[in-house]
């Protein structure tokens, strides 16, 4: 079969390879997002403008979807001493370049996972409430976030690099990853593990659940 003319079956409906799989591009964020947002670092850095004023319209999205068995990773650079919540990661099936950002992703009723806290919200309400071995309000700067979609369709996070296990048993095929910098957490950056600069030694200053 020729795979320029290969067809892949989804559901019942035959898409082509092209709109079935995400390019290659490396990972960055969308032009498109929250209205107090700044990119910086070729799209990779993501930072909240006036944090001790506003505690959201801090959401970023990927500038593509993520493919299967894609790590998508943070890294938190900066946090502000004030409000009460902190950073949200997660995946939503919503194209931002057609998606009017909200000012927080727990205001999505439809195709959104993400972690907030130490639970698991979809669509807004929480389906999870003790997820994983870690509070993403307790992070510290430095600290590591990631997730990714894996062939099975389960989503998995990682924080630091530890696996935290299934958050999501059937998660949707297309999906952007989305980040949104609310209260305490005010500057990120998008790492990529085959940069020889990567930062494997980061010091794990996370703080565990008691659980």
């Amino acid at each position: 079969v020729n795979d320029l003319t290969r067809s892949v079956d989804l559901g019942g409906r035959r898409i082509s390879n092209d709109e079935a799989s995400p390019s290659n591009e490396i990972l960055t964020f969308h032009q498109k997002c929250g209205s107090l947002i700044k990119l910086t670092n070729e799209m990779k850095t993501a930072e909240r403008k006036r944090p001790l004023d506003e505690f959201n319209n801090g959401v970023v999205m990927t500038n593509r979807p993520l493919k299967n068995d894609e790590m998508f990773e943070i890294r938190l650079d900066v946090l502000v001493d004030k409000w009460s919540g902190s950073i949200e990661v997660g995946i939503t099936t919503h194209n931002p370049g057609s998606l009017e950002i909200p000012a927080t992703m727990t205001n999505m009723r439809s195709g959104t996972i993400m972690m907030s806290g130490c639970g698991i919200l979809t669509n807004g309400k929480g389906t999870r409430r003790e997820y994983g071995q870690y509070n993403l309000d307790e992070l510290a700067e430095g600290d590591r976030i990631g997730l990714m979609r894996k062939s099975n369709g389960q989503l998995h996070y990682y924080i630091n690099g530890q696996d935290q296990g299934v958050a999501s048993t059937d998660t949707p095929q297309t999906i952007w990853g989305v980040v949104d910098l609310y209260g305490m957490a005010v500057k990120v950056t998008i790492l990529d593990r085959n940069d020889p600069n990567y930062p494997n030694n980061i010091q794990n200053t996370a703080t565990r659940n008691n659980v």
